[in-house]
């Protein structure tokens, strides 16, 4: 597929899914018309019923395109409200792979989570308590009031905060004040013991490997909070 479309500016696929956009109705309609012509070409032929033209707003890869950023899935979202309280660990592995699915979206989602990440470890024992209860009804609600990530632009400026908790680090990537992604991860239990200068530098390392490649040869500003 890809080979298919090589050259072709605005087309892109992903397996069998080809996703054509323009920055108005008439560059779309020309990528279109060039799509048409390579599948064609190539003996391809489209399933009309699973195509979509000039909408604003299409599924593609388990996201929600739209006119004014990205968003989740839906079903992604309503797998995740609807699941029940882990009964296990198996059941906590299945919830927090659900969250992670939409990581992207939520902000210090390693400091929320780090309750029910705790009870993963191989020395703990699965007890359910009040504050494993709340990290579970909080992600639910993260998850369902995901905010719309703005497309990276390669005009605008680029903006990274990034702070440092005790549990884990958070990065967001922003341009004019829009949020582009969200980026964590949890501390290993040697970088707990970091000092706080330490773990906010950490925090900078971090959240420049999470989006170099968005940025990658741009310059770019860091916010964050050194404690000394």
């Amino acid at each position: 597929m890809d080979q298919m479309l090589e050259g072709i500016i605005g087309a892109t696929a992903i397996i069998d899914d080809i996703l054509i956009a323009g920055r108005n109705m008439e560059e779309h309609d020309k990528i279109l018309k060039q799509v048409v012509e390579r599948a064609t070409k190539h003996n391809l032929r489209l399933n009309f019923d699973k195509c979509f033209v000039r909408k604003a707003k299409v599924a593609y890869m388990g996201h929600v395109i739209t006119d004014k950023g990205l968003l989740p899935d839906p079903a992604k979202i309503q797998a995740v409200v609807e699941m029940p309280a882990p009964q296990n660990k198996e059941g906590v592995r299945r919830f927090l792979g659900l969250v992670q699915y939409l990581s992207k979206f939520i902000p210090n989602l390693s400091q929320v989570d780090a309750p029910l990440r705790t009870l993963l470890k191989s020395d703990v024992l699965f007890i359910w308590e009040y504050e494993q209860e709340k990290s579970f009804h909080e992600l639910k609600r993260l998850c369902s009031t995901t905010p719309v990530l703005a497309f990276f632009d390669v005009k605008k400026p680029v903006e990274i905060k990034c702070d440092a908790s005790q549990e884990g680090l958070g990065a967001v990537l922003m341009q004019e004040g829009r949020v582009i992604a969200y980026a964590s991860r949890s501390l290993s239990e040697s970088e707990k013991r970091y000092a706080q200068i330490e773990k906010e530098m950490l925090s900078i390392v971090f959240s420049t490997r999470s989006f170099i490649v968005i940025f990658l040869g741009r310059k770019l500003s860091y916010i964050t909070t050194i404690n000394r």
